[in-house]
């Protein structure tokens, strides 16, 4: 979505972590968390880490609406908070990784029971959209498992497809083109490292500077750039390594609008940002609980201040 002139970014981290990770200070924009067993964190408006009780849930991703309010999509449930960090709601809506939002009082969940569902401001259901097989799809409304979403300018959202509920069918390595009036209509990408290929597709974003998508093709460590219709347009490589037991690589990506790139480096426990020419610009974080330190970080977010 087309973003104003100012921005922040705000962090979702996954942490293996027992207690609630300090709070991180950067040169540049400061940057807002989630931690997996304690809490979020917006430097701005939160004096420190509050949010979802520890132990509680597995949050994936947040987002932030127009009016500061937060929401967080967790393995069990989805979290909404003030942008203070006051709890408004936190409602029964299990197996959600993903969460993106799609307008005014809308927020959408990605993930595998069922793919897509959109709720309201207060976490009611306005519809689920989507099914789950095992095998080779039969159609753009059919996923492995929802992973990520963003939205373009037009209406549309794209979905990455992790294929995490049907691991051995090459089909699910996918990208869906959908809408919310329409449904999903579109998809392209088979397991592989070709130019249509896809090894673990996590993050994505819309870069408005561009009009263009951004996919993190994660085991495959690339940065792979695609115009809506899915014509692709260069890819980069070289993103992100894998150097934890069982942690496959990158997940979150962000863009700003000045269409810089920020990636997740999940396994390096960094933020990256890259330039539009994919030059890397800086890199944020290392291994810990400390001020300025990260824990697998899956997501970076760009909204609005």
């Amino acid at each position: 979505m087309r973003l104003p002139k100012t921005a922040r970014i705000a962090l979702v981290l996954m942490t293996a972590l027992g207690a609630t990770t300090a709070g991180a200070q950067y040169a540049e924009e400061p940057p807002a968390w989630v931690d997996t067993w304690g809490g979020f964190w917006i430097p701005e408006s939160i004096a420190q880490p509050v949010g979802i009780p520890p132990n509680t849930d597995i949050p994936g991703s947040l987002t932030v609406d127009t009016n500061g309010e937060v929401y967080v999509s967790g393995y069990l449930r989805t979290w909404k908070f003030l942008g203070d960090g006051t709890p408004v709601w936190n409602l029964y809506h299990q197996y959600f990784y993903g969460v993106a939002l799609a307008g005014p009082g809308q927020v959408l969940l990605s993930g595998w029971s069922p793919p897509l569902r959109l709720i309201d401001a207060d976490g009611a259901v306005v519809w689920n959209r989507g099914s789950l097989s095992r095998y080779t799809p039969s159609g753009p409304s059919q996923f492995g498992g929802a992973f990520h979403a963003d939205f373009d300018d037009e209406g549309n959202f794209f979905v990455t497809d992790y294929g995490w509920y049907s691991s051995t069918f090459s089909g699910w390595r996918a990208v869906h083109k959908c809408s919310l009036t329409s449904g999903c209509t579109e998809t392209w990408g088979t397991l592989g490292a070709g130019d249509f290929q896809f090894d673990h597709p996590t993050g994505i974003a819309y870069d408005a500077v561009s009009e263009s998508l951004f996919i993190m093709d994660s085991a495959n460590h690339r940065l792979k750039n695609y115009t809506t219709d899915g014509d692709l347009i260069g890819i980069w490589t070289g993103i992100g390594s894998a150097n934890i037991a069982g942690c496959v690589g990158p997940e979150g990506i962000a863009a700003d609008l000045f269409g810089n790139i920020y990636v997740a480096d999940t396994c390096n426990n960094q933020i990256l940002k890259y330039d539009p020419d994919g030059h890397l610009l800086t890199a944020w974080g290392s291994f810990g609980s400390a001020a300025g330190q990260l824990s697998e970080p899956s997501d970076v977010h760009v909204t609005a201040d």
